[in-house]
């Protein structure tokens, strides 16, 4: 009794992979030792003795030596090469068997616990087999001196029936918990930057006179073709399949204007403010349990008005008998984005596609007079913008 205490207060020692799952301990299991010389590893009806009594709830766990493995030579040069490479800054997923032989072998094992004991001058090591992983399930090091205080049992806690193959197949099919808690619909509140690129228009076009104009068939004919934009959107999704939301949009573009016949502009600018919804459908892949990427198609819908502002020079003779006229327009967008979610709470999203803004052709004059000058019956535009998302996701 005595000699096999040490041992399992090794398995209280701190693993080395930081807050590591713990394992799944199954009722009446069996428990292997690695035969590999050393003197050190605890007979089996010790061991036996011991788990009982650490964890009532194994039930009868049966121990022996793996005397098959020792005669293996592949698991054998194995066990050899992975106790020589045990050392302070080893990780789980370095010392993974490599043979394919040695890889069935875990494989066969996973509802049985595969230890393996090492002494080294002042380190004790412990290694756990479990699970039909193709390494270590969890690496376990203490020094002789200061280990009989650790008080959290590798073995200790919950104890399951092992599982049929009827019962995996289920399990397998369960999504992951974290997920299955969540409700499916999820409000979201996203801020962003992006760039717009004018597609046509006369790129070497410009305004003849600030009041009278000819008028054009696209707003590049009077605007510069790019413009950063700034983005607020918020919006709800289901079951992060389909989900709407409304946006607003702000950019700023300069003029293009005739310095020779428009005298006394020093600077012309238009704010575009855009306001509307976007739709979107896409699908959900869960890279890891707490990190979920989620392509998606846009199509969207909304209102463009403009604003302009003029600056003039000192003592410049301003134009009385009206002002540029633009008109608020409507369109459409199709895209595509995707979203990259941590948490279920945080995401990076990214979005690019083609935007349009039109309006309806003058076909009669106003007033009984000529028809007025107005910029673009249809525009079109590439975008590309970056956001940030809160994403405030609700749990049972």
């Amino acid at each position: 009794m005595r000699r096999i205490l040490p041992f399992l207060l090794l398995f209280a020692a701190v693993p080395l992979l930081a807050k590591e799952a713990p394992l799944t301990l199954y009722r009446d299991a069996r428990f292997e030792i690695v035969p590999n010389g050393d003197p050190w590893a605890p007979a089996p009806d010790s061991l036996c003795a011991e788990l009982r009594t650490v964890n009532p709830e194994l039930g009868r766990p049966r121990c022996a030596v793996a005397g098959s493995l020792e005669r293996n030579d592949a698991f054998r040069k194995y066990a050899a090469w992975l106790t020589a490479n045990l050392r302070g800054n080893a990780a789980s997923e370095d010392l993974e068997a490599r043979h394919p032989e040695v890889r069935k072998i875990l494989e066969d094992r996973r509802d049985d616990y595969l230890l393996l004991f090492k002494r080294s001058g002042n380190e004790s090591w412990v290694v756990v087999f479990h699970d039909g992983k193709r390494g270590p399930s969890r690496l376990v090091r203490s020094n002789d001196k200061g280990s009989l205080d650790r008080i959290a049992d590798l073995f200790s806690g919950p104890a399951v029936p092992i599982p049929t193959e009827k019962e995996r197949e289920e399990a397998m099919k369960e999504p992951i918990a974290f997920y299955r808690d969540q409700t499916p619909v999820d409000f979201a509140l996203t801020v962003g930057a992006g760039g717009i690129w004018g597609v046509g228009g006369h790129r070497g076009a410009r305004i003849d006179h600030y009041t009278h104009n000819t008028d054009s068939a696209s707003a590049w004919d009077w605007l510069h073709h790019a413009s950063p934009a700034l983005y607020v959107e918020y919006g709800v999704t289901y079951a992060r399949f389909v989900g709407i939301g409304a946006f607003l949009e702000w950019s700023r573009f300069g003029m293009k204007y005739d310095e020779a016949t428009n005298p006394g502009i020093e600077e012309w600018t238009v704010d575009r403010f855009e306001f509307g919804v976007r739709t979107h459908l896409g699908y959900t892949w869960l890279l890891t349990e707490k990190l979920e990427i989620n392509p998606y198609l846009l199509l969207g819908f909304h209102f463009t008005a403009y604003n302009d502002h003029v600056e003039w020079e000192s003592g410049a003779k301003r134009p009385m008998d009206g002002v540029f006229e633009l008109v608020a327009v409507k369109g459409g967008s199709v895209g595509a984005g995707c979203a990259l979610m941590h948490g279920g709470k945080w995401a990076l999203r990214v979005e690019t596609g083609l935007s349009n803004r039109s309006r309806k052709s003058r076909d009669n004059p106003v007033d009984g007079g000529a028809l007025q000058d107005r910029p673009a019956e249809s525009t079109f535009e590439l975008f590309l913008r970056g956001g940030l998302s809160w994403n405030m996701r609700k749990w049972r």
